[in-house]
């Protein structure tokens, strides 16, 4: 996907604590012209049918109108956190930050430059943990898609947390053990 040659049709943002649990969102369809419609691929011509978007793009809000509503957001976010502290979140998350600098670069400059990258702990799991891969169900719809990857990332947490508290527990017992053997 060239980010530089893509339309933005639709944007959702999710304000999390350090613990995962949602905060506040902001969501918004964004309308596009017949020019961008028509040279849509046919493969995300096809997600957005699917996923109803398409027949909502009509109806959407100006990107000025979005980026206006982005600024708002920020500021009330601004509120809860430190912004340039507040790390990205997703699946392929370097993606949605190019998109976010492209069309939203006074927010993005707000953000921390780090991201937790979903996808990058399941291609970790794919090769050092099969059995710690999540189902994913993505409906290719923004909102759902984010909060989705955080389910996921709780998913991973809860099971290499389990592992890592297994782990400790496990040279807990055998430094007991050791003891107990030498005296």
């Amino acid at each position: 996907l060239d980010v530089d040659r893509l339309s933005l049709l639709e944007i959702a943002m999710v304000l999390y604590t350090d613990e995962l649990e949602e905060i506040d969102t902001y969501t918004a369809v964004i309308f596009a012209d017949d020019l961008v419609l028509t040279s849509c691929d046919d493969i995300a011509r096809q997600l957005h049918e699917a996923s109803g978007l398409w027949d909502e793009i009509p109806e959407g809000k100006s990107l000025s109108q979005v980026r206006e509503e982005v600024v708002a957001k920020f500021a009330k976010w601004s509120r809860y956190c430190d912004l340039k502290r507040t790390p990205l979140l997703g699946n392929s998350v370097h993606f949605d930050r190019a998109l976010l600098r492209r069309f939203f670069r006074d927010q993005h400059d707000m953000l921390s430059h780090r991201n937790i990258d979903v996808s990058s702990l399941t291609e970790l799991a794919k090769r050092w943990e099969r059995d710690a891969i999540p189902r994913a169900f993505m409906s290719h719809r923004a909102l759902d898609d984010v909060r989705e990857s955080t389910r996921i990332l709780e998913e991973y947490r809860k099971k290499w947390l389990r592992l890592a508290l297994h782990a400790r527990l496990q040279a807990w017992v055998s430094r007991i053990r050791r003891f107990w053997r030498k005296n």
